[in-house]
């Protein structure tokens, strides 16, 4: 994290030959190959994929590990909260964000479902050594279905202006989780629903 810029300031110089998104406050490290810059506001993408004949309810957790009070402000712009330290969000691979995030504190959920593919439309086969399910369609064999997927990210930043005096030297991590289940037919689809992001 670099709530007072220095890495912008500096053009990055204490880390020659890594690139950086402007004018942020809070960095992950980038590995995608797809990737833009190797430190950026987002996480790398981590892609669900529904391979299944139910819908699948996947739920995205991600909250603040510290010993000291490092709190989450539900506002980017942290109006109303200048005492918070950090502002979360969970994005979809294709940088839209998520909607129904539920803040606490210390940290950010969201819900979404995956749903099947069209089990009527295809017939489908799963490919064990090539890791897909190859799809007959109208008599052609070999033909591949793109499976429904769900894609998200963390974004980030750090509050230039909250009071990092005495916590300038603690450490502090972020521990994100998710959970995936099969809904039955009786389930209900909760929270977002983005399906389909790269």
């Amino acid at each position: 994290m670099d709530p007072q810029k220095l890495i912008d300031a500096t053009s990055g110089a204490a880390y020659p030959g890594k690139t950086f998104e402007k004018g942020q406050t809070l960095y992950f490290k980038n590995t995608d190959k797809d990737k833009k810059y190797d430190f950026s506001s987002a996480s790398d993408r981590l892609t669900i994929v529904n391979n299944g004949a139910k819908p699948l309810k996947v739920t995205v957790s991600a909250s603040i590990v510290s010993k000291e009070d490092f709190r989450l402000s539900p506002k980017e712009d942290f109006e109303g909260y200048m005492d918070s330290h950090f502002w979360f969000s969970l994005v979809s691979g294709n940088g839209q964000e998520l909607r129904g995030i539920r803040y606490s504190d210390k940290g950010i959920t969201a819900e979404a479902v995956i749903e099947p593919a069209d089990a009527e439309a295809f017939d489908i086969d799963w490919d064990a050594q090539r890791g897909y399910f190859r799809v007959p369609i109208s008599g052609e064999e070999g033909k591949e279905v793109t499976l429904p997927e769900f894609s998200f990210r963390i974004r980030g930043i750090a509050n230039e202006k909250a009071s990092w005096k005495e916590l300038r030297k603690s450490k502090v991590s972020l521990s994100v989780s998710w959970s995936v289940h099969e809904m039955d037919e009786t389930s209900e689809a909760v929270g977002v629903q983005e399906n389909g992001d790269e």
